[in-house]
């Protein structure tokens, strides 16, 4: 079997598994007790650059690569279970709430953001809401639609997820196979926050998102493939991407 298939199995059982009941409560008279936050601040670092070559020899050039990292936000609990909103399926993927273009709840921070890679730049923000517990964090990567930041001028003329632009030659060739990857499918991973949290201990969050940029192009490799299933070796990326984040939190 092919190793990416391999690997991108295996991590959508991995996925699967890292949406878990939230550990952070107490008990009190065999009930949960959570605490009340009403602010959460988001720090998003992006680190390091591309790798240009992988373990086969093959060496990139990449001239544009874009994400849009559409919505972090924090679900409330419910006796131990966050409530999260019905999401769909998206294959080789974690599952994506298929109202990502209208995500209301209070704890959206609200600011979908276009990045990028080769040039990039950190995210801070504050939001304040009416007091409610959080159990989980949600990163959502999803297309750029007209609310979103930072977008090139002019706008792109097709919408996406992630985008990658550029060239590569394998390591026994010399001539340069060009190719555009881009998907527009939306993926997010869901992770509990640590630690115990008692009610009444602390009102707000800090919550940081850490993305190593250097392993953004592993198991993609250079052949006819990137031209042949742009948005498969895409996903890759969008999926590299994923894997490659640092989620820290802190209660205050």
């Amino acid at each position: 079997m092919n190793k990416k298939w391999v690997m991108i199995a295996s991590t959508s059982a991995l996925i699967a598994a890292s949406i878990l009941t939230f550990s952070c409560r107490s008990e009190s008279d065999s009930k949960t007790v959570y605490s009340l936050v009403s602010s959460v601040s988001i720090a998003v670092e992006l680190n390091g650059s591309p790798t240009l070559s992988n373990q086969n020899g093959d060496v990139f050039t990449l001239d544009e690569a874009y994400g849009v990292l559409y919505s972090v936000r924090f679900s409330e609990c419910s006796q131990g279970k966050s409530l999260l909103p019905q999401s769909i399926q998206i294959p080789f993927l974690g599952s994506a709430y298929a109202g990502h273009s209208d995500i209301l709840i209070p704890t959206n921070w609200n600011t979908p953001t276009h990045i990028d890679f080769l040039n990039p730049s950190a995210i801070y923000q504050i939001i304040e809401f009416q007091e409610q517990s959080i159990c989980d964090a949600v990163v959502t990567w999803a297309r750029w639609d007209g609310g979103t930041f930072d977008l090139p001028n002019p706008e792109p003329e097709t919408t996406y997820s992630v985008y990658v632009s550029g060239s590569c030659v394998p390591p026994t060739e010399t001539e340069e196979i060009e190719f555009i990857l881009q998907t527009s499918v939306p993926s997010e991973v869901v992770q509990p926050l640590n630690g115990i949290v008692d009610s009444g201990q602390f009102t707000a969050l800090y919550f940081q998102l850490d993305i190593d940029l250097s392993d953004m192009l592993e198991d993609v490799v250079c052949s006819n493939d990137l031209l042949d299933n742009p948005d498969t070796n895409a996903l890759q990326i969008l999926f590299n991407l994923q894997q490659s984040s640092l989620w820290t939190s802190e209660w205050q």
